[in-house]
């Protein structure tokens, strides 16, 4: 297999949020093969080969369309994206509604501040219906959209509508809510026969839930459900502990009994089967591969004998000797993802892990919507995987570890990897589409051959922004070349011959450095200097080192805050003040934002 790949710059995809396609999603739909056919090639047409295709997560989201709105499901339908995935959740009021996220401040409330942790943040579950329908989606600048979170009936009835071709995969995030959704699609169908939805939709489970196709068939014959309802079962080590907390069959665990029911169950009813894989560090031999996406070791063999007995490679090797095609997911750092501001450069609170500030171009949001944490903060050794590392953002890793179902926010680099090395399925993605530049994407900047970018170019703004008639508006620090930072109105550079432009960048994955642009110096402390901060030209010094706060403070080697306050110093009747150090935060003083 191939490994190198290099695509120019791609325009972004430009579809209508609401109402009618647009020309070019129009034209592009007609050659869209139809459901019959994308459910025929999911059912049939990826088993037993190597070809493969990406489920699209959240829908087509980017920087005016929120992840999981109808919007974004409708640009997936346009696009001719041949499998999208949701989240199902319920409200306190038992409706089905698509959301991502356990809380609702990240995507719904415009004052919840995911850094700080501040602002209205409930839990969805602690919501009726009602009360999300006067919401609108954010963006991600948090700014009100026109869309609403979105029901399982409404994204059915939108399937209906369109004629998409899209599958949607429903990630029942509540397993006990799986027969009553699996009811919702079987009572559409009965209401729309020519729909045909049983064949639309797919309905991600843990198999510690139904540990064999049959109980799931009779959870659906009790509830009164007399169609087949496709399942995507589910393998992580967390299920398999589940399952193995009861005795199996004889010596067999449980949870390779429930892994061998659903390998061997019909494709109809499950098409593929999922398993968390991380790394090969249970895979017994490999070899060591360079691909653009990173160094990793991939497997000789894909025999299930190739890895440790019990093991998540195990169980994913023995879903490929069974035929069926391996799913798996590909995380992308999100807090970046189709950010309209400064987007690297800059650290992130990280609320797990060890707590240290973040590289932005690695965080992810959590759960409950507050940043952040890195994918090393959630491996985990147990007896099911020793997950030394993280590769799952390596997508030539997992198509070597034999992954076929790719579910990820970035699709279509995922289908440029697949179809550039022949291992595309394009019977489903008949004309696979560059990913957009904006969209911030990990995968897209690797397979371009570029870094992930570590530098933005801002203005650092002390007040958190804020202005002051007094200091003649918003204020900014400034550089002096081989001398003390001082503050001043950020508009003093047009006459001044100084710069407030700043070069932020992450150093180590935890800390800042500041260099300004005029002349490539670095802030700098001087141990036992509390009055000023010094430009120096020798930016390796540990001490151009900064530590950035979730409250936008930045601390130096010593954990001394960067501040400033009133000086009474004026330079042609502009008053300006030195940068020092405080002990302690001295609130809005000490509080910088930055512009780009």
């Amino acid at each position: 297999m191939k490994h190198v790949l290099r695509w120019g710059m791609a325009a972004a995809l430009v579809v209508t949020a609401l109402g009618a396609p647009s020309a070019e999603a129009q034209d592009h739909a007609g050659s869209c093969p139809d459901y019959h056919v994308m459910y025929d090639r999911f059912v049939h047409g990826l088993e037993g080969n190597d070809l493969g295709l990406a489920v699209q997560h959240r829908g087509a989201f980017s920087a005016t369309l929120p992840g999981n709105s109808l919007g974004a499901f409708r640009a997936s339908f346009e696009a001719c994206q041949p499998a999208i995935e949701t989240d199902v959740r319920t409200t306190r009021d038992g409706q089905l509604v698509l959301f991502h996220d356990t809380h609702v401040g990240l995507a719904l409330e415009p004052t919840f501040d995911p850094e700080r942790g501040t602002g209205p943040n409930p839990a969805l579950s602690s919501l009726d219906y009602r009360d999300l329908e006067r919401k609108p989606l954010l963006t991600k600048d948090r700014k009100p959209t026109s869309f609403e979170v979105p029901t399982l009936d409404q994204l059915l009835q939108t399937a209906e509508n369109m004629h998409a071709p899209t599958l949607m995969h429903l990630d029942v995030k509540e397993p006990d809510q799986a027969v009553r959704i699996a009811r919702t699609i079987a009572d559409f169908e009965s209401s729309h026969p020519d729909s045909h939805m049983s064949q639309r939709v797919v309905l991600k489970l843990p198999m510690s839930e139904y540990p064999t196709p049959g109980d799931w068939q009779a959870a659906l014959d009790r509830a009164g459900v007399h169609r087949t309802i496709m399942v995507l079962p589910m393998m992580n080590p967390g299920v398999a502990a589940a399952l193995d907390a009861f005795p199996g069959k004889g010596s067999v665990p449980r949870s390779q009994e429930a892994l061998r029911a659903w390998t061997e169950a019909p494709s109809t009813l499950a098409p593929a089967v999922e398993v968390l894989i991380k790394d090969s560090s249970d895979v017994r031999s490999t070899k060591h591969v360079f691909s653009e996406f990173g160094d990793y070791q991939t497997p000789k063999s894909r025999d299930p004998g190739n890895a440790e007995p019990g093991s998540m490679a195990q169980m994913a090797f023995t879903v490929l000797a069974s035929g069926k095609p391996l799913g798996n997911f590909v995380p992308l750092p999100d807090r970046m993802l189709w950010e309209t501001r400064s987007f690297s450069g800059y650290t992130v609170p990280n609320i797990g892990g060890d707590h240290r500030p973040l590289n932005v171009t690695r965080a992810f949001y959590n759960a409950d919507g507050r940043c952040c944490y890195a994918l090393d903060d959630k491996r985990s050794t147990s007896k099911y995987a020793r997950e030394a590392q993280d590769l799952r953002a390596n997508i030539a890793w997992q198509a070597d570890m034999g992954v076929r179902l790719f579910t990820v926010d970035d699709s279509d680099s995922v289908h440029t990897y697949l179809s550039e090395n022949n291992i595309l399925d394009r019977a489903s993605v008949p004309s696979p589409r560059r990913a957009a530049a904006e969209s911030r994407s990990w995968l897209y900047w690797q397979l371009q051959g570029m870094r992930i970018p570590n530098e933005s170019r801002v203005t650092l703004k002390g007040w958190g922004g804020g202005a002051s008639h007094t200091w003649q508006g918003q204020v900014c620090l400034f550089n002096w070349r081989d001398q003390p930072g001082w503050v001043a109105a950020c508009w003093y550079d047009k006459e001044s011959g100084y710069s407030p432009e700043m070069e932020i960048s992450v150093v180590n994955d935890h800390f800042m450095r500041i260099k300004n642009v005029f002349d490539q110096q670095c802030l700098a402390t001087h141990p036992g200097d509390w009055d000023l901060v010094y430009w120096q030209a020798n930016c390796d010094d540990p001490r151009t080192l900064w530590s950035r706060t979730a409250n936008d403070e930045y601390r130096d080697v010593d954990g001394r805050y960067l501040s400033f306050d009133w000086d009474d110093r004026y330079s042609w009747g502009v008053p300006w003040a030195y940068a020092h150090l405080t002990e302690q935060s001295t609130g809005s003083w000490s509080t910088w934002s930055f512009d780009v």
